[in-house]
């Protein structure tokens, strides 16, 4: 049996989209080092002050130290590491898994010399594999690598993540703790941090304006500072606004399976994990068409788009926007989505039948065999681990 130990930034979980590793082949043991959540108190500070070359270089050196980077001597066959890259070349053979390349860079702003110590990784024999999780971010390290990229390119393939079926994962567990069963409202569901970034600010404009026209729908809304946009709408009883600290399984189970339509018009997301758990649930999504999501949402198939004059990812190679604050936009820009997000969610609302077509696609993405299924990525990282055998 090969023994494959994952490297990540363990102060918080891993990502739900590596749960396949607990459906894979019993020819690998998949080893996970537990979470460190004591580190998150320091994340404020690396947030503030990341962008500073000497926070950088102690932040770099600390997570090299406090995240095992190196793996232990003789612990693992593999190594596969989550958003980073090695503190120095490990004596077995590993695969660097990324969403986008500014994470090996620890999000701050991007260096010379921090490209060619990626770089210098990548050429090493010892890496068998680099695994974007979208075809947008293996376009973008195209894009940072430049002329530099045909030294590693044929290690490139893209692996697409993976969640199971949580609408049979957690059937029969709905938790009516906020919500009424069966109250024959349509309830859309806003989940995401940094509220600014995730186009906030223009989802409760937007719903502003249906709710004085509709009366049966509600805005449910998670997020990690709920305060800075209750205060504007805190008349409207149809907005009901939450602060992010659920467990998984309770934003599951007492918000995704009690909600109709997922909408999140994000100005800036790598992957976008809730997109991919609304629609395994079967919430079709409105989103904008940024980086990664058309390659998660179809237009009219499991979601709409909104139409959007901003997009970060899609300007920049590597965005240097650092704090929620930086992804606020110009009033025209904003009034620009907002207009079309109601045109978007009032046609939703006017056919229901449309909300249960694209729930049923929704799901069937997250079947077995499907784009996003266990069964499909493991089978992936299965003929990538054997080249290690």
């Amino acid at each position: 049996m090969k023994r494959v130990k994952v490297i990540y930034r363990n102060y918080i979980p891993l990502y739900t989209t590596y749960l396949s590793f607990g459906a894979f082949p019993k020819e690998f043991k998949i080893i996970i080092p537990p979470v460190k959540s004591y580190l998150r108190k320091f994340y404020p500070i690396y947030k503030k002050f990341g962008n500073n070359p000497i926070i950088s270089k102690v932040v770099g050196v600390a997570q090299k130290v406090l995240f095992s980077s190196q793996g232990e001597k003789n612990d693992a066959d593999i190594l596969f590491y989550v958003g980073m890259i090695p503190e120095k070349i490990p004596s077995v053979p590993f695969v660097i898994d990324l969403e986008h390349p500014h994470v090996l860079l620890n999000a701050v702003k991007p260096s010379e010399e921090k490209k060619r110590e990626i770089l210098k990784v990548f050429m090493n024999k010892k890496c068998i594999g680099i695994t974007p999780t979208s075809s947008a971010a293996e376009r973008t390290l195209k894009k940072y690598f430049g002329k530099y990229y045909g030294k590693f390119s044929k290690k490139v393939k893209t692996i697409l993540p993976a969640l199971p079926s949580y609408v049979k994962k957690y059937k029969g567990q709905e938790d009516y703790t906020y919500f009424k069963k069966n109250d024959k409202k349509l309830r859309f569901l806003f989940v995401g941090k940094e509220g600014h970034r995730k186009g906030l600010s223009e989802v409760l404009a937007a719903f502003d304006v249906l709710s004085q026209k509709y009366r049966n729908i509600e805005l449910v809304v998670l997020t990690d500072k709920p305060q800075e946009f209750n205060k504007k709408y805190k008349n409207n009883k149809q907005i009901k606004f939450f602060i992010s600290n659920f467990s998984h399984h309770d934003v599951v189970t007492k918000f995704y399976l009690h909600s109709d339509v997922f909408v999140m018009p994000t100005h800036a997301d790598t992957l976008g994990i809730v997109f991919m758990e609304a629609l395994s649930i079967g919430l079709p999504v409105v989103t904008t068409r940024q980086f990664a999501t058309p390659e998660i949402v179809t237009n009219n198939k499991n979601g709409l788009f909104v139409d959007s004059p901003k997009l970060f990812f899609d300007k920049e190679v590597i965005t240097k926007a650092r704090v929620d604050k930086d992804f606020t936009l110009p009033r025209a820009k904003e009034e620009r989505i907002v207009k079309d997000l109601i045109k978007k969610l009032e046609y939703l609302i006017k056919n229901p039948k449309e909300i249960v077509r694209m729930s049923r696609n929704a799901v069937k993405d997250f079947q077995r065999g499907g784009r996003f299924s266990f069964e499909k990525r493991n089978s992936e990282l299965l003929k990538l681990f054997k080249k290690a055998s």
